[in-house]
């Protein structure tokens, strides 16, 4: 009922964990968004949310934090979008006048991430791309059961591996390759198939 699922959202809210954690697994959560606190966990490097079905947005703000290197997302299924808020506050980086173009030059978002999973997220159908350099060290990125999604971000500079299972739309697939220089594994299954691979090495 909704007065639970408000219940579940104070809870984790109230958790406020040490600012020294180091991994963080948060299972089948049923509040309808998760807490603001995730911003100040600045030595986070392992992150999983898994089964969190009622959650309609991602934690804001998780390209700024410094440490992170893996990160999943499984069983999310009430997520549509992976919007800008994902990647960081942009007021932070865009600042005032003329000084806001040389903080978006230097800025990184993700630069510790190396390895991303989104898994059985049936309703996600966009993944928007940042306005700032994100993702420069990421190595491995899996999609799977994400049959919907058909939008992704363009630059992966550094991916190694790249698994995308039972997605409906080759456009991802191109788009996450377009500036890729070092891929040393490719595996796609489902429905982009074959042909995927022909499209994507013309």
């Amino acid at each position: 009922n909704r007065k639970g699922d408000n219940c579940d959202d104070y809870v984790l809210e109230g958790l406020q964990p040490h600012p020294n954690l180091q991994e963080l697994y948060i299972c089948n959560f049923m509040g309808d968004r998760f807490p603001q606190w995730f911003m100040t966990l600045s030595n986070l490097v392992e992150l999983s949310l898994i089964d969190c079905n009622r959650s309609k947005e991602l934690p804001a703000g998780l390209g700024q934090l410094p440490f992170l290197r893996k990160l999943e997302f499984i069983g999310l299924e009430n997520i549509r979008c992976i919007g800008l808020s994902f990647y960081g506050n942009y007021d932070d980086f865009e600042g005032r006048g003329g000084g806001g173009r040389v903080q978006k030059s230097s800025t990184k978002l993700f630069r510790a991430l190396k390895a991303l999973t989104l898994k059985n997220m049936g309703n996600l159908d966009e993944w928007m791309e940042p306005d700032f350099d994100a993702f420069p060290v990421l190595e491995i990125l899996t999609i799977e059961d994400c049959s919907q999604l058909a939008t992704a971000p363009s630059h992966f500079p550094s991916l190694e591996v790249l698994k995308i299972v039972r997605n409906d739309h080759l456009l991802v697939v191109k788009k996450i390759l377009s500036k890729v220089i070092a891929l040393s594994s490719l595996t796609i299954i489902g429905k982009t198939g074959m042909a995927g691979l022909k499209c994507v090495s013309d």
